[in-house]
């Protein structure tokens, strides 16, 4: 039963894309996911905690810690403790990802996770295109609307590393490269189609240091037409037909480039948004003027992270989350080995940093999955470590 439960909990996580399948704000996935775990629960007990998931532990309890602290000074007449459980839950649903993931190995979760995310994408393109005939991806199922585009783009951003280090682990070219590649293709045409700026450049930045920081491997000459003709098929099917609408996104990236930011509604909210979030780091830079209270005043988030516990945690909040990651990253590296586990925690944990700038989404479902799977490879690499040592 826990194995069933783990694959009912891997397949919905693309549900996380879709706001309707979150009851109560707890997501599908959650909830077979704290099932499988009822079956797991004297294991739990004795799982060993390395130093990278004890960090990540920390972290989250010390923003719990900060939160329930921050109650004191809150803008909203209504308190509510709903921040504090939503952080506790993830926390939860952290060791849980991460233990079942070390159980019953990377490639059963990526496996499934690959299928499923294909297949919802699949419907919610073609529900996109052929029903709405809209130019963009369309989330709400409702209205055609772009709202809710930033949790897909969110989702695409951390998933798509996970797709791309997956098929390389498959040498032989098979029918399940075959099918993974159509996976992976339906994935970044899905990326193109949701017309976000912020998971283009996660995408670019996060595959791009990857590779030129941890994986210096010779590209072989009989990949380098593979590539070449799927990335023209790509190409052709993205210009020469209707589905989609580029004009205008490509008007936003120029815009951008030339520095006319209020042309772009988008970007010109964003740009006063972090403006306003630097101002109340400035009128309190130590300990910001409380969790929460940012969107209280603003009656929005700051869509970037970073300036978000800027504005909300000070300098203090701010240092805490950066360090805990550099902690993080740099015992990730000293355990590494050029492995293809490993280059997907890099490109993950990469990804998930730069998409950060375009979101404020650390506390986030989604999130959790990414450093699960840091956890997971610190666990393979120091168990096969100890293991070759006799140790285990």
């Amino acid at each position: 039963m826990s194995r069933l439960f783990w694959m009912l909990s891997i397949i919905t996580i693309p549900l996380l894309m879709l706001r309707v399948f979150r009851f109560n704000e707890i997501p599908l996935t959650h909830a077979f996911l704290f099932l499988a775990g009822l079956f797991n629960i004297k294991l739990l007990l004795k799982d060993r905690i390395f130093k990278v998931e004890k960090s990540f532990y920390l972290l989250y309890g010390a923003f719990i810690l900060l939160a329930i602290i921050d109650l004191t000074r809150a803008v909203s007449n209504e308190i509510t403790y709903f921040f504090e459980l939503k952080l506790i839950i993830l926390l939860v649903a952290l060791k849980l990802y991460s233990f079942l993931m070390f159980k019953y190995s990377i490639n059963f979760f990526l496996k499934y996770l690959s299928i499923s995310s294909t297949i919802i994408l699949v419907l919610l393109l073609f529900r996109s295109i052929y029903i709405y005939n809209a130019p963009f991806f369309v989330v709400d199922s409702e209205q055609i609307t772009e709202s809710g585009k930033n949790q897909v783009a969110f989702y695409l951003a951390l998933i798509i590393p996970c797709l791309f280090w997956y098929l390389r682990q498959h040498n032989d070219f098979g029918y399940k490269k075959m099918l993974l590649t159509a996976c992976l293709l339906i994935h970044l045409f899905a990326a193109i189609y949701v017309q976000s700026k912020g998971l283009l450049i996660t995408l670019i930045a996060g595959l791009g240091i990857t590779f030129y920081l941890f994986n210096r491997d010779k590209i072989k000459i009989t990949t380098i037409p593979k590539v070449v003709l799927l990335a023209l098929g790509l190409l052709y099917f993205v210009i020469y037909t209707d589905a989609i609408e580029l004009d205008g996104f490509v008007d936003e990236l120029v815009s951008l480039y030339q520095g006319d930011i209020e042309s772009n509604n988008s970007s010109s909210e964003r740009y006063h948004l972090a403006f306003a979030s630097l101002n109340y780091f400035a009128d309190s830079p130590w300990v910001g003027i409380g969790t929460n209270n940012f969107a209280g005043i603003e009656s929005k988030a700051t869509h970037n992270t970073y300036l978000q516990i800027l504005a909300e945690n000070g300098f203090l909040g701010f240092i805490l989350f950066i360090s805990f990651f550099c902690y993080s990253i740099y015992h990730l590296i000293k355990n590494s080995i050029k492995e293809n586990y490993f280059l997907l925690s890099i490109n993950t944990l990469v990804s998930l940093l730069v998409y950060l700038f375009f979101i404020n989404g650390f506390f986030n479902a989604i999130t959790v999955i990414v450093l699960a799977m840091v956890i997971y490879y610190e666990k393979h690499r120091l168990f096969k470590f100890n293991l070759n040592k006799g140790v285990v």
